[in-house]
């Protein structure tokens, strides 16, 4: 029934989707229904749903204005046909002042629901067919009777879709009124309404919304209706599917009333699914690798597999075709409202489309009507695609120059070109929409990426960042986009800086808007596990606007949409000496040359034995390494192979575990030395001795010295030690330090200021210079100023005697003469008591 919007975009669907999926595990989505303010809506804002919908011979399509109508039974009466593609609101299409339609859902033949922003339903059109009668109240535009549950916002709703047979109008061969309107919210929660709702989950009421139920502690991710048909993506990553005739993908077929997991999934790349549709009791698939899983019934061909067999295996589209696999492809659509003429259609990254399935009145291409088994490109203006939809008789589609385009059977209004002439065109012809508005995702926004490495030359078990940058060129605003960035098998994911905005196992980033100019930037740091030489890529996946100067998703190598680093990682360096070998342990290679080894030896010949075979000292006897566990350089499988005249006799394995060397080595500072002051500190040394344990070495470089100037007045104050730190480096450049002291002595002379010659013990008056001082010269002065001792001795010696008679008992003054560590003469003086 529907594409999504711009030139090869996956859309904000795509955004939503992966958002919701990496979010959901811990459910952490509040509603903010408190906080929703309608008149901060962006009529152009899309979520998960499409820009134009298609029935049987009607549409509606998503602008700036908020929508554009035209078809069978949707002129504001509900029961002519409106002609002419019209603008909601409008004069014909009244709402009140401020008030647009939000989202949208056709379906039938033909009646269309609409969310407003004021949270209000309104419809118009045949009754019976997504809403029962009871709350439409007649089928002019109005405004009906259905709201939404209670505690939900127009601003919690972020997809809106509906599906419908024809109702009592020969659209169904038993006239059954089936049709149903689901919508999702951005926490998760699905509801359906309508007369078929029942037929999803049994007792869903027919006049108010049920919530449908899933599996405890999954929500919903996506959803996509098909005629009588619902198909969910969880946030588990299964496929759920509910409905008549639903194909489980194990060639089971079951009718269901409740939404169950599928018995088989299908086999979704690691880049995730991008867009899920339903049909006719069929599922479409978009797999984030350009390819299209599908599953269902398949009597009109609108699985494209190459026939119209039953599909009750999950296949891809084009499988069995003579062109292959259809590749490529930005959007899908699938004719989603009727039980037959049911066909496809793609949108690829150049923006051109293809259709397969029933082409009746020329509804898919030009030609006679016929089943088309295999994806073919329809005639006419078939360029700059934005989006398509399936209606059945026609397949309309809008493109970049907000013009619509319409190919298949115009009658009762279906193109909105004025006429109902009952006419099939078979070549696509395209009109402008009234009043130009912005067709939604037409926008231009060129993004411009840009990836580095931290270090383009990495070591196993390394860490290593690669930054994304994406930057909004112009000339419009980014609304949001996807860049993809698969970590390739060399490397294993560690963290990011995005807070959950890019998925680690699909590789693709959810970016938010960005202005003119603005710029943001993914950080990815990962775990370097194998060598080889990487090309590590990453590219713009998917963006809400077109892009002028590239394709998103196309896997370019030469647009500014992508980049490139190359990353290089040497093999293991097992014969380095930072690597040391485990102990060899005795085990099955006891059986390798028997004549030789001795079960009876001891462990330290056996480890002999093998030192021996290690470098091959044995004639006869060599070995092979391989790598066991690459991902950190820890293990090798060695084997050992005994030959004789060339040819293998017997041979075994071991493996060996290698440890890092992380230790510095053992080093032997010089000796601590004491300094007297004004002697230089001595110059420091270059190497050192020492010791390492993975190293013969005995020398050890001196990669630092840590030393501190010293106080000029250093010697003079008192004494002193400072620390001279040397710091050594092994051959893995593992570090160690040691400490030198170096002590300085200070510049004294003691005094002592009372001796008594009468006494045993301190008879005679004697100085006590430091080492680094030479006394020159000792005076002694009596009060009144006399000079009674004088000595030029560096050592002298008072008795407390003038010319051989005892002084009186008093005190005394003194003066010293000494030469300083710097040879400058200084004086000290002081008084001293002499005691009889």
């Amino acid at each position: 029934m529907k594409i999504l919007n711009s030139k090869t975009k996956f859309l904000q669907k795509v955004i939503f989707v992966l958002t919701i999926y990496i979010v959901t595990d811990a459910f952490i989505i509040n509603r903010l229904s408190a906080q929703c303010d309608p008149t901060n809506i962006d009529p152009c804002e899309i979520k998960k749903n499409s820009i134009i919908q298609a029935s049987y011979h009607a549409q509606i399509i998503k602008t700036s204005n908020g929508y554009s109508i035209t078809g069978e039974d949707l002129a504001p009466n509900g029961t002519n046909y409106q002609v002419v593609l019209t603008n909601i609101p409008s004069s014909t299409y009244p709402m009140p002042f401020g008030v647009f339609p939000v989202w949208g859902a056709i379906g039938g033949r033909s009646q269309a629901v609409f969310l407003g922003s004021d949270g209000k339903i309104y419809c118009v059109g045949q009754q019976d067919l997504l809403i029962d009668n009871s709350i439409t109240q007649g089928s002019s535009w109005r405004v009906s009777s259905l709201t939404l549950p209670s505690g939900i916002t127009v601003c919690d709703v972020n997809k809106w879709e509906g599906t419908a047979g024809s109702g009592n109008n020969q659209g169904n061969s038993n006239g059954q009124e089936d049709g149903f309107l689901v919508f999702s919210t951005s926490s998760g929660e699905l509801y359906i309404t309508g007369d078929g709702a029942s037929n999803i989950q049994a007792q869903a009421s027919n006049t108010s919304w049920t919530k449908l139920i899933m599996p405890i502690g999954i929500n919903v991710v996506d959803f996509a209706v098909g005629y009588r048909t619902l198909l969910v993506q969880g946030s588990d990553g299964n496929i759920y599917a509910s409905g008549s005739n639903t194909y489980l993908g194990d060639g089971i077929i079951a009718n269901l009333s409740s939404l169950t997991q599928l018995n088989t999934q299908p086999p979704i790349s690691g880049s995730g699914i991008v867009q899920i549709e339903a049909g006719s009791n069929s599922f479409l698939l978009l797999d984030g690798d350009g390819t299209i899983h599908v599953l269902g019934e398949n009597s009109e061909g609108s699985l494209g597999v190459g026939h119209n067999n039953d599909v009750t295996r999950w296949s891809k589209v084009g499988q069995e075709c003579t062109s292959g696999i259809l590749r490529n492809v930005a959007y899908i659509s699938t004719l989603s409202t009727h039980n037959y003429r049911s066909a496809s259609s793609a949108i690829l990254v150049d923006e051109t489309i293809r259709s397969w399935g029933t082409n009746d009145n020329q509804s898919i291409t030009s030609g006679t009507d016929r089943i088309i088994f295999c994806p073919e490109i329809p005639t006419g203006n078939n360029m700059s695609a934005v989006a398509i939809s399936n209606g059945g008789h026609i397949t309309p589609y809008v493109n970049t120059a907000v013009q619509i385009c319409n190919i298949g059977h115009n009658r009762q209004g279906a193109f909105g070109d004025g006429n109902d002439e009952e006419k099939d065109y078979g070549t696509y012809t395209c009109l402008d929409i009234p009043g130009l508005p912005e067709i939604c995702g037409t926008n231009r926004a060129d993004l411009e990426l840009v990836k580095t490495a931290s270090d383009s030359f990495s070591m196993i078990g390394s860490e290593i960042t690669f930054t994304i940058t994406i930057t909004n060129n112009g000339p419009d605003a980014s609304s949001g986009s996807t860049v993809r960035d698969q970590l390739l098998s060399g490397f294993s994911y560690l963290s990011d800086n995005t807070n959950g905005a890019y998925n680690s196992v699909t590789g693709l980033w959810v970016v938010g808007p960005l202005d003119i100019g603005e710029s943001i930037s993914l950080m990815i740091t990962a775990k370097v596990l194998s060598s080889g030489d990487y090309s590590n890529y990453a590219q713009v996946f998917s963006d809400s606007e077109v892009d002028p100067d590239s394709a998103p998703g196309d896997f370019s190598n030469n647009q500014d949409d992508d980049d490139s680093v190359i990353i290089v990682v040497p093999p293991c360096p097992y014969s380095a000496s930072c690597k040391t070998i485990t102990s060899i342990e005795i085990d099955d290679c006891k059986s390798l040359i028997p004549f030789i080894y001795d079960a009876g030896n001891l462990e330290g010949s056996i480890e002999d034995f093998f030192t021996d075979i290690t470098t091959c000292g044995v004639e006869g006897i060599f070995h092979r390494d391989n790598v066991l566990m690459e991902n950190d350089c820890s293990s090798i499988t060695r084997t050992y192979t005994l030959t004789d005249d060339g040819n293998e006799i017997i041979s075994c394995s071991r493996i060996f575990t290698f440890d890092e060397d992380i230790e510095g080595p053992v080093i032997t500072c010089p000796s601590d030395i004491t300094l007297t002051c004004g002697e230089s500190k001595p110059t420091p040394k270059i190497q050192l001795e020492g010791s390492d344990n993975c190293s013969p070495a005995s020398f050890f470089a001196i990669v630092d010295i840590q030393d501190v100037s010293l106080d000029p007045d250093l010697c003079t104050k008192s004494n002193g030690t400072v620390q001279r730190i040397y710091e050594a480096i092994d051959d893995c450049e593992n570090t160690s330090t040691c400490v030198q002291l170096l002590y300085f002595e200070r510049e004294y002379i003691y005094v002592p200021n009372v001796f008594s010659p009468n006494s045993s013990l301190n008879k005679e008056w004697v100085i006590f210079p430091s080492s680094n001082v030479i006394v020159k010269e000792t005076r002694i002065f009596d009060r009144w100023g006399n000079l009674i001792f004088s000595n030029k001795s560096d050592q002298p010696l008072w008795d407390g005697e003038l010319n051989g008679m005892p002084c009186a008992q008093g005190v005394y003054i003194y003066g010293i003469k000494y030469e300083d560590s710097k040879g400058l003469d200084q004086m000290v003086s002081g008084s001293l008591t002499l005691i009889r």
